[in-house]
């Protein structure tokens, strides 16, 4: 949960049920395997408590579930899938799959990167393979780690070390396809050996490693944010790559984006109107962040040696000039231009 997302939650009256199962980002360390390379950022350079949090999603999802429970205006029908929508002029109407029929003034597909409701709507994807998974697990750590974050960069793709509460770090290692299937396959011990030799100790001494998954890594972006009486929102829009953890929080300001639009066109849910201004509000952070995640996903998995001197470069100068550092943590901090002078 990137500083933004926390201001978010805070906003709608969420953070402090959350924060206690949160574990604070107060430094973030960013290395170039094999490469001298390196910089930090730290909360207190921004005057602020945490550049982040990481938790758990069960414990978010608990929280979550429990605040729309407790909305008299909200009516579930769950478990249940959408198997047809209908849009009219004024209204939209959908079918679930016990039948039941719905009809309202905007639909909003939020049901994640592979979302059935979009094919439903015929908004197509363009997918971009990076031709890497990501291997998924919670790591214990021998000693505290304060709080620290890692995002280490190597040739196979970025591993990542987050801090977690009881002393764990949660780990997401991008590796080629081709490598997943022996990964998956080794036991805790071997596993955390070869994290170990693969990350080093900078972290320190890895102890322990949780259940494991893995998924492959695209870019998947929408022809379109929205559509006739619909928008799509968070995941269902666009997938990314993890690194920098943007996923999560570009979704979030989605979320924000729309409840704005909505208190200002009450009159009329789902107009055009509204849905044009929700797009052009979101179109230029989704290409923002778009941009810098695959930008650094391609730089950092090329082998290249000419490539590898201007990362040393690009990392040594990020450490060294403050005005460079600046907007790179303000972009991974979820924060645009009126929060992140807020923040100054």
């Amino acid at each position: 949960i990137a500083h933004g997302s926390m201001q978010l939650l805070d906003k709608y009256g969420l953070w402090q049920q959350v924060k206690a199962y949160a574990e604070p980002i107060g430094k973030i360390h960013i290395s170039d395997r094999g490469h001298i390379g390196k910089s930090y950022l730290t909360a207190g350079q921004f005057n602020i408590a945490a550049l982040g949090y990481v938790l758990e999603v069960r414990h978010l999802g608990a929280v979550l579930n429990q605040a729309l429970k407790e909305k008299a205006n909200i009516k579930w029908y769950c478990p249940n899938t959408i198997t047809e929508v209908e849009t009219g002029q004024n209204d939209v109407a959908i079918t679930l799959q016990d039948d039941t029929q719905l009809c309202g003034k905007l639909l909003l597909i939020a049901d994640g990167g592979q979302s059935a409701t979009r094919s439903l709507v015929n908004i197509n994807q363009r997918i971009d393979d990076y031709n890497q998974c990501a291997v998924i697990a919670n790591v214990a750590c021998q000693k505290p780690h304060q709080g620290i974050a890692f995002e280490r960069f190597t040739e196979f793709g970025p591993m990542a070390l987050l801090p977690l509460t009881e002393q764990r770090y949660s780990l997401v290692w991008c590796v080629r396809p081709e490598q997943v299937e022996e990964m998956m396959a080794l036991d805790d011990e071997a596993f955390i050996e070869r994290l170990q030799n693969a990350f080093g100790y900078r972290a320190g001494v890895l102890v322990k490693a949780g259940k494991r998954v893995s998924y492959p890594l695209m870019l998947n972006l929408t022809d379109d944010l929205v559509g006739h009486r619909f928008a799509l929102i968070g995941n269902a829009s666009h997938t990314i790559h993890p690194i920098a953890g943007q996923g999560f929080n570009l979704g979030m300001r989605d979320i924000d984006g729309m409840v704005e639009v909505i208190a200002e066109h009450r009159g009329d849910i789902g107009s055009f109107a509204m849905l044009n201004q929700y797009k052009h509000s979101r179109v230029d952070d989704l290409n923002q962040v778009v941009t810098m995640t695959d930008s650094l996903v391609r730089l950092f998995s090329n082998d290249s040696k000419l490539m590898a001197l201007g990362r040393t470069l690009g990392l040594l100068s990020l450490q060294t000039i403050d005005c460079l550092k600046q907007p790179i943590a303000f972009q991974s901090m979820g924060l645009n231009a009126k929060r992140a002078q807020e923040v100054k």
